[in-house]
Parts: C-alpha cells; structure tokens; sequence
C-alpha cells in the first residue's frame, strides 16, 4: 500500500509594493472556508450523490480538478458522466461527507468530533475508511 501526503507550507501574509512605491497587505487565502461554503450552501450542484440513503449535492468541477478518480468518474467514458445523481456502494454516509471535505475536495480539513454527529467511538473507523479511500486516490 502505498500513501501520499502533500505538505502545505503556511507563511506570514506578505507586503507587495507596487509602481508607486506603496505596500499593499495581501490578506490571508480564506479559499478553503470559500470553498466549504460552496460544499454547505449547494448553490448551483449539479450532481447529487447517495450514499447510504443520504444524499450529497456536490459540484462535478470541483471534484474533478481535486480527484483523478472523480476526474474519470464525471467526465470520462464511465455512465456516471451523464448521470446527475450517482450511487455509491460499500461507503458509511459520514466516511462519504467526511471524504467530500478532507481528501478530494472542498476544505483539505480532518473530521472534527461533535461535528456532522461524529462521536469519539466514529471519529478512529472514520478517519481509517478515509485512509482507505485515499489510496484509491
């Protein structure tokens, strides 16, 4: 088995000076809490998964620019790139939310216990099936 971990360097916001001589403060990337609200909000999906007799509104091209497997999945020669609503099998429905969120897709950010009703004894066999899902990656 093999696992792929991208390491993400975070640096101070930087000064940028432009033709006048004045500095301009470049605010902090607040693109990962842009795109969970786009992920919350479900303005304009146009797929919905459904996993486990719940479904997840999601956005084709975010998942593809995120995903190689989704990538092919939605855009490729497979069914589910004429689909709107896509099933997915042998998935719990909080792994599949918690795989929207962390590994492919909207936020890079882990489970957080007491969020999306995930208690201590869900948050290790999530975290594990989210391993597993990674290698498919």
């Amino acid at each position: 088995m093999i696992i792929q971990c991208d390491l993400t360097v975070v640096r101070d916001p930087e000064l940028c000076k432009t033709k006048g001589g004045f500095e301009i403060q470049v605010p902090p990337s607040d693109l990962a809490e842009q795109f969970g609200k786009l992920l919350l909000e479900e303005e304009e999906t146009d797929v919905v998964f459904s996993v486990g007799g719940e479904t997840f509104p999601a956005h084709k091209v975010v998942l593809a620019a995120r995903s190689p497997v989704f990538k092919a999945q939605l855009y490729g020669n497979m069914k589910e790139a004429k689909a709107r609503r896509v099933a997915v099998e042998d998935m719990q429905p909080g792994v599949f939310r918690a795989l929207l969120k962390f590994i492919y897709i909207y936020t890079d950010a882990l489970p957080v216990i007491g969020d999306d009703n995930i208690c201590d004894d869900d948050y290790d066999e999530i975290i594990r099936h989210l391993l597993v899902a990674a290698a498919c990656r």
